[in-house]
């Protein structure tokens, strides 16, 4: 049978298994259509229509159609946006939110009966299929946020055995003695496990174990062991590996080691380079015939009280405490990562897709000029393109110059503890911060730098969630650095909570400029006026009492840094 016809046939199946050939939706007076927008309308905040037709797809008439016959029935209600004059805010009324519960039950009953008669390992396997087409058809890439750690479950030892094995007879032709010896190490390690001395993480990625690290103990009580550390080919570039070495490296100074060492070959150069800026150094070099290969040993050795910091990439850190226990958390290791330095296809395709059209509009700011009118116009024209688009926060350090924007996903208002209170920052369409992008576009990494000490935005949100986050300010660098406790950093685990918190709760957006750097930064300047993001702290503000209070909070981590530097 043809893909296509394949497709078609599943389609068909699909749709009469879950009656959406009906009127109506099972259980329900609402047709898909009407239980999609309404499914929209019941998320947290207030809609436009706009956004429901950006989210759903569907086509501008129907949607108005919806809305108007939700209103008629008192399901919908909407107030104008103070912002925006010509904009609506809709949102459910009591008897919207009753009928949307209603259509919720219903449709959870429905499922809950077409899943009851599949066994546990039925169920999961549904589950990773329909996970496995969505992402197949999205065709999105994997991001960093999108892999996730834990520890070690039943079946994890086979499995990690089973990929290492296969990986490095695929990548390196070495033969089946290297599985014998992972077997050995993994059986070794499972029979004499110390809770008090040892620790393994776990990647997955959508659901599938993408690498694993593991902290062993030695014969001496200061030295401990890196090993195993692989990353699977799908999950390489993303900074899985720099993640699990870093917690590894944490764990062990956690549990009072001195030194750790790792064994590899020269082969191995992607994770030969993960250990360098990690900080370890070669301390050893031995030719071996082994795995059916000749081949160089390495020793690597990190000396813990002088551990350098890895200086990017997006990590995760969490130790766990008990093997057979433990919170899903972050980390991934092995002897070596797997493979060269993954591809990347220079600049990012989402820019190069968007950007010919607004390239062209971009023209309009460069070599002409233009009335107050007009002007405000475009600058209005640039926000709305902003505020529909998101970017991978990666992605922003490989944009063409432009202006990009930090957004809350909620599109609300960011509300923080501090101390017996709590501080409310309103903000229009989410909008937090504005910035630009220009010859230093590599700098703009506030998501990925895991250091707060290079982002002045990073920084204020450390400041305003230290509380919430049990942050603690340090100095950035050393006394020789002038600007060290201005520019305030967090240990390394709190930047990563603090990178956690930003992707789950934050955006960011750009919109390239084809203009120089003088045209570019005149933008910006303008755009600041225009819509006053709160946590730019430098301009106009909307709200003089509320920046004053996000300086004090500032201050107040760079007095903290400052003195833990005494």
């Amino acid at each position: 049978m043809l893909l296509v016809d394949q497709v078609r046939s599943f389609n068909r199946f699909y749709t009469r298994e879950i009656g959406l050939l009906a009127e109506h939706l099972p259980q329900s007076r609402f047709s898909l259509a009407e239980a999609r927008v309404l499914y929209e309308l019941a998320q947290p905040g207030e809609r436009t229509a706009a956004d429901i037709l950006r989210n759903l797809g569907m086509d501008k008439a129907h949607v108005s159609r919806i809305v108007a016959r939700f209103r008629e029935a008192g399901l919908l209600k909407f107030r104008i946006s103070p912002e925006h004059g010509r904009h609506k805010l809709l949102s459910l009324t009591a008897a919207g939110k009753k009928a949307f519960r209603q259509l919720n039950d219903g449709t959870e009953s429905q499922i809950e009966t077409l899943l009851a008669p599949l066994t546990v390992e039925r169920r999961k396997r549904l589950a990773e299929g329909m996970r496995e087409v969505r992402n197949v058809l999205e065709g999105k890439p994997a991001a960093a946020a999108d892999v996730q750690f834990r520890g070690l479950r039943v079946g994890d030892l086979g499995w990690i055995t089973h990929r290492q094995a296969v990986l490095y007879e695929q990548e390196y032709g070495w033969d089946w003695t290297y599985e014998g010896l992972v077997s050995r190490i993994l059986g070794d390690f499972a029979a004499n496990f110390d809770a008090s001395r040892e620790d393994a993480w776990v990647a997955e990625l959508n659901g599938e174990v993408v690498g694993s690290v593991f902290l062993m103990k030695t014969e001496q009580d200061e030295v401990a062991k890196l090993r195993l550390l692989y990353v699977d080919p799908v999950a390489r570039g993303l900074g899985v590996g720099s993640r699990l070495v870093r917690m590894c490296v944490e764990r062990a100074r956690e549990l009072g080691y001195r030194r750790l060492v790792l064994w590899t070959n020269d082969v191995l150069s992607s994770a030969r380079k993960i250990y360098v800026a990690a900080g370890f150094t070669l301390s050893e070099e031995n030719r071996h015939h082994s795995f059916g290969k000749d081949l160089v040993g390495q020793v690597w050795t990190l000396e813990l009280d002088r551990a350098q910091n890895l200086p990017q990439g997006v990590s995760t850190y969490s130790s766990s405490r008990d093997l057979s226990s433990r919170p899903e958390h972050s980390g991934v290791e092995g002897p070596a990562v797997l493979s060269t330095q993954a591809q990347k296809g220079g600049r990012n395709e989402l820019s190069m897709a968007r950007s010919s059209h607004e390239r062209r509009k971009a023209l309009h700011y460069r070599g002409r000029q233009t009335s107050p009118g007009e002007s405000a116009m475009q600058y209005e024209e640039i926000y709305e393109a902003l505020a529909l688009k998101r970017l991978d926060p990666v992605q922003l350090n490989e944009v063409p110059p432009g202006i990009y924007a930090v957004f809350l996903v909620t599109r609300d208002v960011l509300t923080v503890q501090a101390g017996q209170g709590s501080i409310s920052i309103p903000t229009e369409q989410g909008l937090l911060y504005i910035g630009m992008t220009a010859d230093a576009a590599g700098r703009r990494n506030h998501f990925t730098a895991e250091h707060s000490g290079t982002s002045s935005p990073r920084r204020t949100l450390g400041a305003l969630l230290q509380e919430e986050l049990s942050l603690h300010a340090i100095p950035r660098g050393p006394q020789t650095d002038r600007h060290a406790c201005t520019n305030y950093r967090f240990p390394d685990h709190e930047e990563i909570k603090l990178t956690q918190w930003m992707y789950k709760n934050l955006f960011v957006s750009h919109y390239p400029i084809d203009g120089s750097r003088q045209e570019i930064e005149h933008i910006e300047k303008q755009l600041l006026e225009c819509k006053k993001p709160p946590l730019n702290l430098t301009g106009p503000a909307r709200d003089k009492t509320l920046r004053l209070k996000i300086k004090q909070l500032r201050k107040a981590c760079r007095d903290e840094a400052c003195r833990s530097r005494k």
